[in-house]
């Protein structure tokens, strides 16, 4: 069950950028934006595939080409192709139906009822979705659509089934708040194939619509993750990872685990709380791996400590999230949080805290660190592993609590790679 939880952490932060495009009735009506059930492919034509307003340089350039050319979408009599035109849910499901090449009815009244027809036939469309066709369409409408497409792909099977296990916490976007629990596995789905990306600001954009220029872009994503090999995408890897085993550690570095993460399993009783680890997030520094939960943490790599790296070598963070539920009112800070990663990372950024809205343990203001007895928060220590160590002891990564009646210590994570410094 998803739940929306109250948050504390030592850092946060994620995220890039996405897309959708569309035919309207009334465009049809007026022969303008037909497609190529219409009009033929713009070879077969003759129509030209160079827009006024989608110039050589236009970050969907390349996308609309390819549309027009398999002919799914084209552009209107005045030689433009109107990229910013918003999609509405009719238009959208009509290049869908066009782009797989979907047999379906000619005619109808609604003239998008063949189209609606054909994807409750096949499975993408469910009759819940909307009711309202006329309406534009949003991002997480594209993405359920286009998540089902993929869904019915066997190889894809073992990914849908896994995001079963995930909560919206494990999505590294700012708006995951507002992720419904069924929704998650299409989200997942989506974005782990790089069918759609996030915004600069780390949000996703659920209900934000899409235009003609981001439809393309998301059809040809999605056009192409149907043939393409998952193992071979970093994203869906982590994010199958983290629903199935709570980590990432095995898909972003050669750390081996130790123990299972398991909120059943590793449980701490403190005097003031309870904590359970639910979530362990690698976060490689060094290499060319950079994991997908990277700015949920860190929101800019330049606010680091140089010193990190130049003189303590440091190859990487370790996140641990905690659920953690406190026995009575406390404030937590510094010296009142006994429960800690060792050895440990104190990063604290008020870009990466404010955008995803945690609370910071390191917090100045004592209001902000107030916790209350009987709620859950979800608490986030950080930890760091090295790659050239003084100590035996900094060859692992444990989970620790001073003051505990039990659970007190758990070895999680072992640096194979690590060499003891001369």
């Amino acid at each position: 069950m998803m739940k929306k939880w109250l948050n504390i952490a030592i850092m946060a932060g994620v995220l890039v950028l996405g897309a959708p495009v569309a035919v309207a009735e009334e465009a049809i009506a007026a022969n303008e934006g037909t497609i190529a059930e219409n009009q033929g492919s713009a070879a077969e034509t003759g129509v030209s595939m160079t827009f006024s307003d989608v110039p050589e340089g236009h970050w969907a350039a390349g996308a609309v080409q390819t549309a027009v050319e398999k002919g799914y979408v084209s552009g209107y009599p005045d030689g433009t192709f109107k990229p910013n035109r918003e999609v509405t849910r009719a238009e959208f499901m009509r290049m869908l139906v066009d782009a797989l090449n979907l047999p379906h009815s000619q005619g109808g009244s609604p003239w998008y009822q063949p189209y609606v027809a054909v994807l409750l036939e096949v499975g993408i469309l469910d009759k819940s979705d909307f009711s309202d066709y006329q309406a534009p369409i949003s991002r997480l409408e594209i993405m359920r659509l286009v998540s089902r497409g993929l869904a019915q792909e066997e190889r894809y099977q073992p990914y849908v089934e896994a995001f079963s296990g995930l909560y919206n916490g494990d999505l590294p976007f700012t708006d995951f708040r507002e992720m419904k629990e069924a929704d998650l596995p299409y989200i997942a789905l989506a974005y782990g194939t790089g069918i759609m990306n996030g915004y600069p600001d780390a949000s996703i954009g659920l209900s934000k619509t899409a235009t003609r220029a981001e439809s393309v872009v998301m059809i040809e994503s999605f056009l192409k993750a149907r043939i393409a090999h998952p193992q071979r995408m970093q994203r869906l890897q982590e994010l199958k990872e983290v629903a199935e085993t709570g980590t990432n550690v095995h898909t972003v570095s050669n750390l081996e685990l130790l123990t299972e993460i398991d909120p059943e399993k590793i449980v701490i009783e403190h005097g003031l709380f309870t904590a359970r680890l639910k979530r362990l997030f690698v976060l490689p520094l060094k290499g060319d791996i950079a994991s997908i939960y990277e700015r949920k943490f860190i929101w800019d790599r330049e606010l680091l400590p140089e010193h990190w790296f130049s003189q303590h070598n440091i190859e990487g963070l370790v996140m641990g999230v905690l659920d953690l539920t406190p026995k009575r009112d406390f404030d937590l800070n510094p010296n009142s949080m006994p429960t800690y990663l060792s050895p440990g990372a104190d990063v604290i950024h008020e870009e990466a805290s404010k955008r995803y809205g945690y609370v910071k343990s390191y917090q100045y203001d004592p209001k902000d660190r107030q916790l209350a007895k009987g709620l859950t928060y979800e608490v986030v220590i950080g930890g760091h592993y090295k790659d050239n160590i003084r100590i035996i002891h900094e060859k692992y990564l444990s989970l620790k609590t001073n003051g505990t009646s039990n659970g007190n210590f758990y070895r999680l994570l072992s640096n194979p790679d690590a060499v003891e410094a001369e």
